[in-house]
């Protein structure tokens, strides 16, 4: 494979995931203190297949269980960045979404007993617009986003600077300093 179909692919990727999946993998193996065969089998693909997507070529992970469970860690991952899980419960964490079958069911779900707490909700607002933006636009696009605008709308530029490129910790505290807004 060329040079040029592996940038052709890593656009593609950008396009359906908002980066390329080699940056998805490295920050969750980085993150969650996994291999990449780890990584592999807890979302349910052969490690083959996950070097080949990673290594763009290959473009598109096929299957929406596996596509899921990606989500699912990533979701950890960014639990673990705000605090919500301790590093201590990572590995119990990664092996509920490795045996978990992420299939849609007709069978009852539990709600929590009490609502979320304000704190709780604001994380996972500000956890929605980062996935937005990242989904959006890679880390690159969303940096020389912000420094286009930084000099005409500043608001703006810190807002996709915040959002888009700081940690979770920030994008809460940043909603919560500008809630009055909304």
């Amino acid at each position: 494979m060329s040079d040029a179909e592996r940038d052709r692919n890593r656009a593609e990727q950008v396009q359906l995931y908002g980066e390329p999946l080699s940056d998805v993998f490295a920050r969750l193996t980085s993150g969650l203190g996994l291999t990449q065969a780890g990584l592999a089998r807890t979302i349910g693909m052969s490690p083959p297949m996950l070097s080949q997507l990673g290594s763009a070529h290959r473009i598109k992970i096929g299957n929406p269980a596996v596509l899921r469970r990606l989500e699912a860690l990533q979701q950890l991952l960014d639990d673990v960045h705000a605090g919500r899980v301790r590093m201590a419960d990572v590995a119990e964490q990664v092996a509920a979404v490795r045996e978990s079958s992420q299939s849609w069911t007709t069978t009852r779900v539990d709600l929590p007993a009490a609502p979320p707490s304000r704190e709780d909700r604001d994380a996972t607002e500000a956890a929605t617009v980062r996935q937005l933006l990242r989904a959006v636009a890679s880390g690159s696009e969303l940096r020389q986003a912000a420094d286009l605008l930084a000099g005409a709308h500043p608001g703006l530029a810190d807002l996709l600077r915040t959002y888009g490129l700081g940690t979770p910790e920030e994008a809460t505290a940043h909603l919560r300093r500008h809630r009055e807004l909304f």
